[in-house]
């Protein structure tokens, strides 16, 4: 493997193209989440159309999300409009398109009939390998990140997009730190700061005045990541889509053995039972979503709750 982009604008063509006719690939394969490329640059969404084109090669992409939900503001509805009209120049380009949630295959199916045969279901497994940590080394990094020993980690991770609905998130532990519950907010993985949807929630964050309790902690190697990981009491996944296996954020909390909060949507699939496996609730329902995470707080310690001032 060898970098051959590292910006992805028009400029870079060249050298891609170059780096692309001086090996005999077989296939191009691109991952693809919006924004992850640059949040104005359209050329990895030609990219296909070009190599096709020129060169003859065939594309693959992986969408990890496509047509994501848009943010209030008349700039966010245009931005929004600008990322779905990149994700179908993208999509109709490809040779072959990767979906990693099977009802997505579906929509698409519907929307773009002529697509049907360009369309495949592979589920995405977990990147984060679960690393040892002893009880030492967790406390010394809970230290190193700021963490006082009567605070509870309540903890998410994957990368930032606008299906995390943080701020339902948010919202919910003001209510629980008024409660008197002394919780933290540990947000696991990369993030860009000049990206929309963090400047969204860096003011709801303001607004809230939860600056003291929100870690990012931005990129980690897998090793970091899971020792991270080893730091949260309870993960919570609030996505737009709902819970399901074929997400990686989700299936790496599954491996690393913790309790479980997470919407209920249009791609949560049965093997999710609410109350067995984990504790479902709907989209922006922060006062179920407390609930959830008291209940869970109380079956880890009892009702005696020595990190809450009831």
């Amino acid at each position: 493997m060898k970098p051959a982009v590292i910006h992805w604008h028009f400029s870079s063509l060249r050298s891609l193209r170059s780096e692309i006719k001086s090996e005999t690939y077989d296939i191009i394969h691109l991952q693809y989440t919006p924004g992850y490329y640059g949040r104005r640059t359209f050329m990895i969404n030609c990219l296909p159309w070009l190599l096709r084109g020129l060169h003859g090669r065939p594309v693959f992409v992986t969408f990890h999300e496509i047509y994501t939900p848009i943010l209030p503001g008349f700039r966010n509805m245009l931005l929004g409009m600008y990322d779905r009209i990149k994700d179908t120049v993208l999509l109709q380009g490809a040779s072959a398109v990767i979906l990693t949630v099977p009802n997505r295959v579906q929509r698409l199916s519907s929307l773009f009939p002529w697509l049907q045969r360009r369309l495949y279901f592979i589920p995405v497994g977990t990147g984060i390998t679960v690393a040892s940590v002893t009880p030492s080394e967790q406390q010394a990094e809970r230290a190193r990140l700021g963490i006082q020993p009567d605070e509870w980690i309540v903890g998410s991770f994957g990368t930032l997009h606008t299906d995390r609905r943080y701020d339902t998130l948010f919202k919910t532990v003001r209510h629980l730190l008024d409660q008197g519950f002394c919780i933290r907010i540990l947000l696991i993985g990369a993030y860009e700061e000049d990206h929309d949807y963090y400047a969204y929630l860096k003011k709801c964050i303001a607004d809230l005045g939860l600056e003291p309790y929100i870690i990012w902690t931005g990129f980690g190697t897998s090793v970091t990541m899971s020792r991270w990981l080893a730091l949260v009491d309870i993960y919570v996944m609030t996505d737009l889509r709902g819970a399901s296996g074929r997400k990686s954020s989700l299936t790496t909390a599954l491996a690393h053995g913790l309790p479980i909060i997470s919407t209920r949507g249009g791609d949560t699939t049965p093997e999710f039972e609410h109350g067995k496996n984990i504790l479902l609730f709907d989209v922006d329902d922060e006062k179920t979503l407390g609930r959830h995470i008291i209940r869970l707080l109380h079956n880890q310690v009892g009702q005696a709750d020595p990190r809450a001032k009831t």
